[in-house]
């Protein structure tokens, strides 16, 4: 009789251990859907769309839900962290739960190490696919952001106990979100943030501990989160055994990623590959959203060979970027060539025309202290931070900056297009010059006179943003000596050829007549402000002003004029003629403009090129730049 019973014991654990295995789906699918935050909204529409498809014999979906107080009081407003089988009409009920794991903190990397081990020693697959749903902001954080946290729950609570107009609160968060950022420009980088535990958030070298830390391997590792899209996120979980990654180089909208639709690609295709099933992603997320939002797919088996060409373009950069262009426009293209080896399936909407698939972090101001290799692999493993250093220390004003100027930014407008950076650097524009109608606006009697002596400037706000080579500036000097120049310093007399080095304190200039000009012995230099917005224009004009080594009675009158929104530059010569053939029509100055030592468009240098009545146009040919979204959806989305 025992052996009788022991046999009945054994069966069901043999025919268990056979179920296990010969009923392993094609795909797990596991979502770490952390909206212990002001997400917890989205998070639940969410769920519910992935019950609209529900699990089968082939797809599992498994969920680890984190909630919040205060936000949605649906589904039994529970607040702890659960887990999920998602069946087909499944609501987030606490009954409907596989697991209670009480509250946890979602941004432990112990705490997701675990859920991928239960999902996956539970639900068996042949491929596994891990989507991190969250707040997102790339490659690093900064603990600013939980004294945030707490100053926005306190304008939550003023909401509940309506002491404000929604207005009013959506202004308050937005004046706190904008002084966060100017006093913290690092707070939004990572990736699952938990209002509970106030601050934290995972970082990407915690993310790649804790699938370094799983027992199984992904096959595909998507971010349902904002600004993800980055080679320093792909670089830091490249050797995690996932051979996929998905991220949106810009924001994402508060309802995420369409579960309902691509799952269903995915039900309908079970054995679809992690590229296919990457390329159902990114399809069908387009769609949802009109086609005007970024997400893509990234081959991460490519990024060890293209954070190489990164970091060899980077070293170009810094060893060439004044000396031969040839040698950075052949790593940049370098650079492009693998890119478009990485990017597996890639769509952007019109708003943002230079979004490739992958960014990467390149400030305008000085490089966080925070990127370097203790934080991400990507700094440790390239040149990119010795880059940054040198970018921000010796690049100012060089053909370097404007093309990252040019570069297609985002919601954080630390983060440009890798792709679109390195094709400035190829394409690089220079401005063309062409003659136009003579229009000779006069100023002398309406303009303010400025009283520049011999060899002299002043430095002056202008009442609009001028975009020179792609740099913004809003103040220009003037000088005597018929040049305008954006910093405030000086530029001498003695002029050169352009492009070349002036000898002066910049090489960054405007040159309508470069030459020893004396206005202290005759005629003004006359400013002038003209026009309504946005077709504003600034007017400079010299006015009877003579040479240095000529009389008094020898002079000439010309002009510069500076666009609002078009930024062209116009010269016009009104009189070009001293009186003298080595100093007549421009005998002995440079006229064109100039960037750098090696960048400028000359009209003519040392040469009698000049006539009355001349008027000569500069445009810089360029692709039009997207305006950039209010850094409040990050946050905010809700």
């Amino acid at each position: 009789m025992k052996k009788i019973i022991l046999f009945i014991f054994l069966i069901p654990c043999f025919l268990g251990f056979v179920a296990h295995n010969v009923y392993a789906a094609e795909w797990t699918i596991l979502v770490y859907l952390a909206a212990d935050n002001d997400l917890e909204a989205a998070g639940i529409d969410d769920f519910l769309e992935m019950a609209s498809v529900g699990s089968d014999t082939n797809i599992k979906i498994v969920v680890q839900f984190d909630r919040a107080s205060g936000y949605d009081t649906t589904n039994g407003d529970w607040t702890s962290c659960k887990r999920f089988y998602i069946t087909s009409g499944m609501t987030p009920t606490a009954a409907n739960a596989s697991q209670d794991l009480g509250e946890v903190n979602m941004a432990d990397p112990a705490t997701l190490t675990s859920f991928i081990n239960w999902g996956t020693s539970n639900y068996p697959a042949t491929r596994y696919a891990l989507v991190l749903w969250n707040h997102g902001g790339g490659w690093r954080d900064s603990y600013a952001r939980g004294s945030f946290l707490i100053e926005l729950e306190s304008l939550n609570k003023d909401k509940d106990k309506n002491k404000f107009s929604e207005s009013k609160i959506s202004i308050k968060k937005q004046e706190l979100l904008s002084a966060l950022e100017e006093t913290d420009p690092m707070f939004l980088k990572g990736v699952c943030w938990d209002d509970t535990s106030p601050g934290d958030y995972l970082e990407m070298r915690e993310v790649r501990q804790a699938l370094d830390n799983a027992t199984t391997n992904m096959n595909l590792v998507g971010f349902d989160a904002c600004l993800m899209g980055m080679i320093e996120v792909a670089h830091e979980i490249k050797d995690t055994g996932a051979s996929v990654m998905v991220g949106s180089e810009h924001t994402e909208p508060g309802d995420g990623w369409p579960y309902n639709t691509f799952l269903s690609d995915l039900a309908g295709n079970p054995t679809a590959s992690p590229s296919q099933l990457g390329t159902y992603i990114v399809d069908r997320y387009y769609a949802s959203y009109g086609n005007s939002q970024t997400q893509s797919a990234i081959d991460l088996t490519n990024i060890n060979t293209l954070s190489g060409t990164v970091s060899t373009f980077a070293n170009s950069i810094r060893n060439n970027w004044n000396s031969n262009k040839s040698a950075v426009k052949s790593a940049a293209q370098n650079v492009i060539d693998e890119i478009d080896d990485t990017i597996i399936r890639e769509h952007h909407g019109s708003s943002w025309p230079g979004a490739n698939g992958l960014a990467i972090y390149l400030p305008t101001g000085s490089p966080s202290t925070s990127y370097n290799g203790t934080i991400i692999k990507f700094a440790q493993d390239t040149l990119w931070d010795e880059f940054l250093g040198d970018y921000y220390s010796s690049m100012s004003g060089s053909w370097i900056e404007s093309a990252r100027s040019n570069s297609q930014d985002f919601s954080d407008p630390d983060h440009i297009d890798l792709y679109d950076f390195c094709n400035e650097i190829v394409n690089f524009v220079n401005y063309t010059v062409t003659p136009v109608t003579y229009a000779f606006e006069d100023i002398s009697s309406t303009g303010g006179a400025l009283g520049l002596g011999d060899d002299a400037f002043g430095y002056y706000s202008i009442p609009f943003t001028f975009t020179f080579y792609g740099i913004d500036y809003t103040a220009i000097s003037v000088a005597s000596n018929g040049t305008i120049y954006f910093t405030n310093n000086y530029i001498g007399p003695n002029n050169v050829c352009i492009p070349g080095s002036s000898g002066y304190d910049t090489d960054t200039f405007i040159a309508p007549f470069w030459d020893d000009l004396n206005p202290t012995s005759a005629g003004e230099v006359y400013a002038m402000w003209s026009g309504s917005a946005p077709n504003r224009r600034v007017i400079i004009q010299w006015e009877d002003v003579p040479h240095y080594s000529l009389g008094s009675s020898y002079i000439i009158t010309f002009q510069a004029i500076l666009y609002e929104g078009s930024n062209q530059i116009l010269f016009q010569y009104q009189d070009a003629f001293f009186g003298s053939p080595p100093y007549d029509w421009g005998a002995s100055a440079s006229v064109g403009v100039q960037l750098d030592s090696t960048t400028g468009t000359s009209y003519s240098c040392n040469s009698a090129a000049l006539s009355n009545g001349l008027a000569i146009l500069f445009t810089l040919p360029r692709r039009g730049k997207a305006p950039i979204s209010a850094i409040l959806n990050l946050l905010l989305l809700n």
